[in-house]
């Protein structure tokens, strides 16, 4: 399912694309993986619409897991930090070129440094609400401002709900569309009301946007 936001008219062969994903197949293989992202042909993923008139391109957290091969190859092209409500966190964003796709990485030890999984941790809410955060305002400064923002089930939905209701007002973003696709419906990002000011730094004007059926719903909100 792919919800594209009102106004948005595709312009395949003329786009300039973002996709914000949590994960990425080229860099850590997982059960669930968002699949219209990359895909196999030959052994090396291609983003399934590039082209030669596309500029498409993704980030991601640099997690622990990320091989040392494709870390050695990174560079580093910004480093500041983000304010997060109450917080005040830093960002590293890396860069990759790889079989022609420009990759971008959003580093944060304390969030993505961790062993094992890269999810289902009891403080997932903060860390992908910090990694949307960190993808909207560091596009200025990584000389990259798309044409679309596409991002990927609830853990990127912040990007397309903080896009609409904080970034907009910015001239750099203002003709940035949005298009949200879900991979798996079963995880919608729920959380309780109470932490909607505290944990992902929104007023309670936005209660009705980001509440479903009793809860915060990252998932619905995105797709409104």
């Amino acid at each position: 399912l792919t919800i594209h936001d009102s106004g948005f008219t595709a312009t395949p062969l003329a786009s300039n694309s973002i996709d914000i994903s949590n994960e990425v197949q080229l860099y850590k293989k997982v059960t669930v993986l968002p699949a219209s992202v990359v895909y196999y042909e030959d052994d090396f993923p291609v983003i399934y619409y590039a082209g030669d008139k596309v500029d498409v391109r993704v980030i991601m957290p640099l997690y622990r897991a990320v091989s040392d091969v494709y870390r050695e190859k990174m560079e580093t092209i910004y480093e500041s930090s983000v304010k997060l409500s109450w917080r005040e966190v830093y960002v590293g964003i890396r860069k990759l070129e790889h079989n022609g796709i420009t990759y971008y990485f959003v580093d944060n030890e304390q969030y993505f440094g961790r062993e094992g999984k890269l999810y289902g941790h009891f403080d997932d809410g903060e860390r992908f609400a910090y990694f949307c955060e960190a993808v909207l305002s560091c596009l200025p400064y990584i000389d990259f401002i798309p044409d679309v923002l596409h991002a990927h089930d609830w853990q990127a939905a912040l990007a397309v709900i903080y896009l609409k209701v904080k970034y907009k007002k910015d001239w750099r973003y203002g003709r940035v569309k949005s298009v949200f696709t879900i991979h798996n419906i079963e995880y919608q990002g729920k959380y309780d009301p109470y932490i909607l000011g505290s944990l992902f730094g929104l007023g309670n004007e936005y209660l009705p946007l980001m509440c479903y059926d009793g809860c915060i719903n990252l998932m619905k909100a995105a797709i409104e």
